[in-house]
């Protein structure tokens, strides 16, 4: 590169570097079709979501199902970015590879709006029960909190959260594998005294 050969100063290469990633951005964001999907890929950034993309949606783990992914604040902002979204988790493949897009066709990044203040909030759908019976015991992390969430129809604004479910305890998680909370709370005790 010029910058190793002594040709371009360290201020002009980072110009550069600026430069083509604003080209990018500006390209991947007008741009349709699978041939901008390296612009895309270049531009996006890592959303690390707190959950298990084995647990919450093994279909797309398992099979590349594709489950619609989308944004749910910030809506009123038209989207400036692109995401890539990874779990918290230590699945080794804990990341969702396609998005559906309003087109229906599949992308490999997932338009958002991004300002640099704050996380966003991303929901995924149609998960279902199927998905949750699959991956509810893998790692060992339970039930998580869940609920039903209802949008208003008809362009009016609105959301109702119903059916929440609390998450399952540790003390629960332990029983349902077959070992008594008590006896291990009591054999730490016992061996931290000594």
């Amino acid at each position: 590169s010029a910058f190793s050969l002594g040709i371009m100063t360290l201020e002009e290469m980072a110009y550069a570097e600026e430069l083509f990633g604003d080209i990018m951005r500006f390209v991947a964001l007008r741009g349709e079709g699978s041939q901008l999907d390296a612009a895309k890929l270049s531009q996006a950034l890592p959303y690390f979501a707190n959950l298990s993309i084995f647990r919450s949606a093994i279909d797309s783990w398992a099979i590349g199902q594709s489950f619609p992914v989308m944004p749910v604040s910030k809506l009123h902002h038209k989207p400036n970015d692109f995401a890539k979204v990874y779990d918290l988790t230590c699945d080794s493949d804990g990341e969702i590879k396609h998005f559906v897009t309003s087109r229906g066709a599949l992308s490999p990044v997932l338009p958002v709006h991004c300002d640099g203040k704050g996380s966003a909030t991303l929901a995924l759908f149609l998960l279902g029960a199927y998905q949750q019976s699959m991956g509810n015991y893998h790692n060992l992390f339970g039930e998580t909190c869940s609920a039903n969430v209802t949008f208003a129809g008809d362009g009016e604004d609105g959301v109702t959260i119903s059916r929440l479910q609390s998450a399952e305890t540790s003390a629960e998680i332990l029983q349902r594998a077959r070992y008594a909370p008590g006896e291990m709370r009591e054999g730490v005790a016992s061996a931290a005294k000594t």
